[in-house]
């Protein structure tokens, strides 16, 4: 009997602990709540700019082994993405990479093609059509699709361009590996 007691005594003063320390939190929006759901809003912008934080050296083009190409583009002198690019232009042929490099400095290819994560998915065709880029692949089991922007002085706009759709959730890099070595 005396154990059923002090287990009762217990439970009140828990349930008390509880109805005085609910209203503070449900109530209160303190500012570690705000930073919270202000870095989840960083997050979600962040996913729409593959390109914060990496350097995209347009200097050379190179082969899947990273050997180096002849650029034949005089143009193609810019290490980085600048802002207009209305008569410059810098393509990718079938096997071409440009250098990336990101946070991490770890060097990665890049063919041009970058990839979108839709709400619902749209017709892929039309969508790349609509956005004047390159459909690649349909990955619409996943919600996704691969898309290849020709121009890589036109990269960061287009990039802004597709973020602005309310469909699109995520947008990333089709990066590639060069240390990894196929058998």
């Amino acid at each position: 009997m005396f154990r059923v007691i002090n287990m009762k005594k217990y439970s009140i003063n828990f349930l008390l602990l509880l109805i005085i320390a609910s209203p503070s939190n449900i109530l209160g929006n303190t500012e570690n709540d705000i930073k919270i759901l202000q870095g989840k809003l960083l997050v979600q912008k962040s996913a729409l700019n593959p390109l914060s934080g990496v350097d995209i050296f347009l200097d050379k083009k190179v082969n899947f082994k990273n050997e180096l190409l002849d650029l034949n583009n005089t143009d193609n002198s810019a290490n980085k993405l600048s802002g207009s690019s209305s008569d410059r232009t810098f393509t990718l042929n079938k096997g071409e990479f440009i250098q990336i490099q990101g946070t991490d400095k770890i060097t990665m290819l890049f063919d041009g093609s970058i990839i979108i994560k839709f709400n619902s998915v749209p017709n892929l065709s039309d969508y790349a059509f609509s956005k004047e880029i390159e459909f690649i692949s349909d990955l619409s089991n996943i919600k996704r699709g691969i898309f290849k922007i020709n121009n890589l002085y036109d990269l960061q706009m287009k990039i802004n361009e597709i973020a602005l759709d309310k469909n699109v959730v995520d947008i990333e890099l089709n990066l590639f590996d060069s240390r990894l070595k196929t058998e």
